[in-house]
């Protein structure tokens, strides 16, 4: 069954979805899903809240998301009016404001009612908000402020945002790959299983999943064939459920979306 099921915080109750391809994460109550190759969203009890009409749709941010039409990127609220001009491409909204892309390819800096802001530059260090920053130095991952001054040493093998007030790391010692997360000290306070150096693209490709949201994170459990089951883990590194998923999304609003085994 390719289905989604959304798991409740209490991690014991599952309610059936219908689609089998969800986006990241619920965010102000919805939910994207892919319905006859069109995405809309769903709202926390499963029912279409916004028809399946566009190419692309990703989360809500401060009560905007960036959505992909047959003109182009705009932003929408969460009763579905459009809340901006179409533009060339869009990032996700932080705060009250977004950076675009120009049909002339020049970015640009957009408030939440889609009125480009003059007074901000926008470009590839612009950051609305205080989280720390990835950067990259000879093929190794650090961090950095908003201004682009490392705080600390690009040591990392793989290195995911923060969230929850930490990071996922990966580190490559002795030929084998040791996971972690850090706190915004860059200290680590819970360390991870070892896993091989082939783990290294499967962990690229899931670092969302690693992410810390409301208190649980996923971590990948490997059966003899290599095939990964997901499970829970808090701050803690306990279990509060064991691995028995075979995909899984961010929890938010008490709600994470799951795929189960076969």
């Amino acid at each position: 069954d390719d289905s989604y099921y959304f798991l409740e915080d209490n991690l014991e109750k599952l309610r059936p979805l219908r689609f089998s391809q969800v986006g990241q994460y619920i965010s102000n109550g919805l939910l994207s899903v892919l319905v006859n190759d069109r995405w809309g969203y769903c709202d926390s009890s499963g029912h279409i809240a916004i028809p399946p009409q566009f190419i692309e749709a990703r989360e809500f941010h401060s009560g905007r998301a960036c959505v992909k039409a047959d003109m182009g990127w705009c932003s929408i609220d969460t009763k579905r009016n459009v809340c901006s001009p179409y533009f060339a491409d869009m990032e996700d909204f932080e705060g009250a404001y977004c950076r675009v892309r120009m049909p002339d390819k020049s970015m640009e800096i957009i408030n939440k009612d889609g009125h480009v802001i003059s007074s901000l530059q926008a470009s590839s260090r612009t950051k609305f908000s205080n989280a720390h920053r990835i950067y990259v130095r000879d093929g190794l991952y650090g961090f950095c402020d908003e201004a682009g001054k490392p705080e600390c040493k690009a040591i990392y093998s793989i290195a995911g945002f923060f969230s929850d007030g930490v990071a996922f790391v990966v580190t490559a010692q002795n030929g084998k790959l040791r996971t972690q997360y850090v706190d915004d000290k860059f200290k680590t306070i819970l360390c991870g299983p070892e896993l091989g150096m082939d783990r290294l693209a499967f962990i690229r490709d899931n670092i969302s999943r690693f992410e810390f949201h409301e208190g649980l994170a996923g971590r990948p459990v490997f059966d003899v064939f290599g095939k990964a089951r997901w499970e829970f883990i808090d701050k803690k590194g306990g279990v509060p459920i064991k691995g028995q998923y075979a995909c899984i999304k961010p929890f938010a609003d008490g709600i994470a979306a799951v795929q189960l085994c076969d």
